[in-house]
């Protein structure tokens, strides 16, 4: 009878997820649903009760059963969430092989079981269970796996997620247009003198937003802040929030200055996905990437005929060598009732055999230690640039709410946007915004403690 159940609660999941049946609809009768998932209608009705239970569905009477609006924010139980990633279908098929009961979620944005990036898990980390005690039953064999990646998860003493694969970030060049613009190769010491010059010359051959991709979020200008020496909150200081101190400053306006070279008429850049296109079909210079970046490039139809060369990200002066950290993390709800299923699923996402598979796909380097020593070749460039920057990497976003994140890239990115010269001003406002923020948010928790 489970087996039944979960056929044909597969069934109306992927109506939904499909775009067969959408928010309003009534759901198909009787006759027809018995005769598509092959499975009796007293099954069927026993997995329409549970779903509208669970808030998927509602039943009005003598009308039918209809799909609730906004059905796809609802956390179905055994259900895992990871529908921003390329290779979901590859996921589906592991996990309905081993784990059948586990739907994997297309449209709905949270699971049970979830792979999460690293700024949403911190910002997010009071949703999560404390997963060392899992970690520490299921993987005995510590040893093989990246366990110094771990502690930048352990939030107020609980691991709110364990990294399934990782990345520091490269900067990645197009070698046919550097050559043709008459650009000299880059080196890992190069200076943002050095960068700037470059941007100079492939201005004469390319347009100015296929030359990087520059974009207002999190994941562009926080390398420059991080290059610069840097960060954007230290919670053990007595000032935690370091927004306008001089180093993160400094790489804010060099970020800044980077968009006013670009654009000095002050258009915008092309949007991140097209610009992804302009540069996996060899049109566009340079893009900062993780290596989770080369699985996209390998789907374009062009990605055999591109010249690419990593190096690292330019180092401003009197900066430091640093690399932002880019990881998918497995993570699971508080909400989840079905622990030995959630170490089922994490046993089999960290197994050797999972981790290989993904990890020479490209995307990303694998939390296992068997298995990104196979997925980096060291006769591979590009692998080995990877390679050498893991020991640069580093994790300190520190946003631990989603608040506090909404608050920190909003005001960052707007600031991205003014004059150079107009950064450190309107930073010690957004800082000084941050702090009462903060106060404030302190002392309601004390006040309900």
């Amino acid at each position: 009878m489970e087996n039944k159940h979960i056929r044909i609660k597969e069934y109306l999941l992927n109506l939904l997820e499909s775009g067969q049946l959408k928010g309003g609809d009534r759901l198909p009768g009787a006759r027809r649903l018995t005769k598509e998932s092959g499975v009796s209608y007293t099954h069927i009705q026993t997995v329409i009760e549970t779903l509208v239970q669970n808030g998927i569905f509602e039943t009005v009477p003598r009308s039918g059963t209809f799909v609730q609006q906004g059905w796809q924010s609802r956390i179905l139980p055994a259900t895992f969430a990871c529908n921003i990633l390329p290779w979901i279908d590859k996921l589906d098929e592991i996990i309905r092989k081993d784990l059948p009961q586990i739907h994997v979620c297309r449209k709905f944005t949270k699971g049970i079981f979830e792979f999460r990036v690293t700024h949403y898990l911190f910002s997010h980390h009071d949703e999560y269970l404390d997963l060392m005690p899992l970690f520490k039953e299921c993987f005995p064999d510590e040893e093989n796996y990246f366990l110094k990646l771990l502690n930048p998860f352990i939030v107020d003493g609980k691991l709110c997620g364990i990294p399934w694969i990782f990345s520091p970030r490269i900067l990645l060049y197009n070698r046919r247009l550097f050559r043709e613009a008459g650009c000299p190769i880059p080196h890992d010491n190069w200076s943002w003198d050095d960068f700037l010059a470059t941007v100079d010359l492939l201005k004469r051959k390319i347009a100015p937003g296929q030359i990087i991709d520059w974009q207002q979020s999190l994941h562009y200008w926080i390398n420059l802040v991080v290059r610069s020496g840097g960060s954007l909150f230290e919670p053990a200081a007595e000032d935690p929030v370091k927004i306008d101190s001089p180093e993160t400053i400094r790489g804010l306006r060099l970020y800044a200055e980077l968009r006013e070279r670009l654009f000095p008429d002050g258009s915008a850049g092309l949007p991140q996905d097209v610009f992804e296109n302009e540069f996996a079909a060899g049109r566009a210079a340079m893009a900062f990437a993780p290596r989770q970046y080369l699985y996209k490039l390998k789907l374009h139809p062009s990605a055999q005929e591109l010249e690419l060369a990593g190096v690292s990200i330019p180092t401003p002066e009197g900066g430091r060598r640093a690399s932002m950290l880019a990881a998918d993390l497995f993570c699971i709800r508080k909400n989840c009732t079905d622990m030995r299923l959630g170490r089922e699923c994490a046993k089999l996402l960290f197994s050797e055999a999972v981790q290989d598979y993904f990890g020479k796909t490209g995307y990303g380097i694998p939390f296992r230690r068997s298995s990104a020593q196979k997925a980096l070749k060291l006769d591979d460039e590009l692998d080995v640039k990877f390679l050498t920057e893991i020991p640069q990497m580093v994790y300190d976003y520190n946003i631990f709410s989603p608040e506090l994140y909404a608050l920190v890239t909003d005001g960052v990115g707007a600031l991205c946007l003014l004059p150079s010269e107009k950064i450190a001003d309107e930073a010690h406002r957004l800082a000084d915004a941050i702090r009462i923020f903060l106060r404030i948010k302190r002392s309601r928790k004390l006040q309900t403690a």
